[in-house]
């Protein structure tokens, strides 16, 4: 925000739409594991485990989207921004990296805080969605396709920084 750079109303309905919505709605249709443990799952929400585990997935977030965007910052010598006040600047290259590393982080967490052993049976369609999320995020970063481009107001990235968004997003796992 910075520079004056925001996410495009395309990019903010493809996370919330796409992305986000279909992620809530198969989290809720998790059912309870058929074979009972014999330790007993957090009964409360706010405990330390809890913000532990929540804290420590925010802190790990923020640093991995700081990396992205040092990364991006540290490849384009030169910013020649031309902002204007009051207007929105979304196309750059450092919110289509972050934009398309986002995606990733979606994913990741609703994986991680829906995590299904061993209180929860295991739920197939929520895993092919983030399975066939996981491979579109894959292929809208290697996108041969201007109308992908321009629909998500994306500039084109290189190919190391294309790599860099793969291999972070692997090391974030």
């Amino acid at each position: 925000y910075s520079f004056g750079s925001t996410l495009g109303d395309n990019q903010f309905v493809f996370i919330d739409l796409i992305l986000i919505l279909p992620l809530g709605m198969l989290m809720s249709r998790f059912q309870p594991s058929r074979i009972l443990v014999p330790k007993k799952p957090e009964t409360k929400l706010i405990s330390l485990s809890v913000l532990f585990s929540l804290l420590s997935q925010i802190i790990y977030q923020a640093f991995a989207q700081f990396f992205i965007f040092y990364l991006v910052i540290s490849e384009s010598k030169q910013n020649n921004l031309n902002i204007v006040p009051d207007a929105p600047n979304t196309e750059n290259p450092e919110n289509s990296a972050i934009f398309l590393f986002s995606i990733f982080l979606y994913l990741f967490a609703a994986v991680l805080f829906c995590s299904w052993r061993p209180f929860r049976s295991f739920y197939s369609p929520f895993y092919l969605y983030v399975l066939f999320s996981i491979v579109f995020a894959i292929f809208f970063i290697y996108s041969p396709f201007a109308w992908c481009s321009s629909i998500f107001e994306l500039v084109p990235l290189s190919f190391e920084l294309r790599r860099s968004i793969i291999v972070v997003t692997c090391a974030y796992l």
